[in-house]
């Protein structure tokens, strides 16, 4: 392997392809989830979601065999990847990526989105049982945790959510439970964090984001699981006291990371600003079916706002990012 290595220069950029991709794949995927939920509800155009799926599918046709690579000719640039306490959730987000997909999928392949799912969600789990054995096994100060984390710790709930409509109800089960648990014990840990210790730098600030996500799915897969979908009360199905308790506590993080606006607007930029696109795309999807769940007028205007809001976030950061490769500044050590 090592003479492979000495092939490829020392600076090859396939040394330096960054995991945050896999989170910009899940950004740009859930917002075309959003833009799905609002032409079911709102009545919006469908073009716009299928082609912001298309832009997501083809950053995870991209960036897949270019992390693969990375794994084969650069083993030891993957390790460290693993290994480091932010670089190596963003590793666990690429299950996540695929299951994203599988919406668009699985109405026109049912039976390859199904083998799809059984494959990533099977090597998805063994990912994160190692990841999970890194937390535990290692030393690990509490500096270091950061809401990041939540990918790998609770990314089970989006494995749960494509899962279900394919026809894998207690798998999804297995997996809403351990996201649901992980949950409850990071949250913990995180506002300890947030409380007691100094402030998180610059580069992991847009994290805080990253709070609205688990309880934003919950809401939405509880119901799902159940054996409905949280648009069943439109047939005269009730909300769920736990879902309306997931709901609007992911709708407090988003008031909460408004009311500190100016924090995030001072930041430079850098790939962590992927980190703000796919708690909007869940908050955003979440108020929609809520809003039509509870037939709430507010919650439904508030849902098209959000989704507006979510759609010139995403494409401002998309086009830094494509901005940045341009100017080398992406696939380069990040000493450069």
């Amino acid at each position: 392997m090592r003479k492979v290595e000495a092939v490829f220069s020392r600076h090859s950029w396939i040394e330096f392809v960054p995991p945050t991709f896999f989170g910009a794949v899940m950004g740009i995927t859930g917002l075309a989830i959003a833009w799905r939920r609002a032409e079911e509800i709102l009545g919006w155009p469908a073009i716009f979601g299928d082609l912001i799926f298309l832009i997501g599918a083809a950053v995870l046709v991209l960036m897949l065999p270019a992390y693969a690579a990375k794994c084969i000719l650069f083993p030891a640039a993957v390790k460290s990847d693993i290994a480091h306490p932010i670089k190596s959730a963003f590793v666990g987000g690429l299950p996540l990526a695929i299951c994203l997909q599988l919406p668009f999928i699985s109405p026109y392949y049912p039976t390859a989105a199904q083998g799809i799912w059984l494959v990533t969600a099977i090597s998805g789990l063994a990912l994160y049982m190692y990841i999970f054995s890194r937390w535990f096994l290692l030393e690990n100060k509490i500096e270091s945790i950061n809401a990041v984390w939540f990918i790998p710790g609770c990314g089970s709930f989006i494995i749960s959510m494509t899962g279900a409509p394919l026809g894998f109800v207690e798998m999804g089960w297995f997996y809403f439970s351990i996201a649901v648990t992980l949950w409850a014990f990071l949250s913990g840990a995180l506002m300890y964090r947030y409380i007691f210790c100094p402030r998180l730098p610059d580069s992991l600030v847009p994290t805080y984001f990253v709070n609205i996500v688990p309880p934003g799915l919950a809401s939405m897969i509880y119901p799902l699981l159940s054996g409905g979908d949280l648009m069943d009360s439109f047939t005269g199905g009730e909300v769920a006291a736990f879902t309306r308790v997931t709901f609007f506590f992911a709708l407090f993080w988003l008031i909460l990371c408004l009311a500190m606006i100016r924090m995030f607007l001072r930041l430079k930029f850098d790939l962590g600003w992927w980190a703000y696109s796919f708690p909007l795309d869940t908050i955003t999807t979440a108020t929609l079916m809520y809003g039509a769940a509870t037939k709430n007028a507010i919650l439904l205007d508030m849902g098209g706002v959000l989704l507006i809001a979510s759609t010139l976030v995403i494409g401002v950061i998309l086009l830094r990012t494509l901005y940045e490769i341009t100017r080398g500044q992406v696939f380069a050590p990040e000493s450069a």
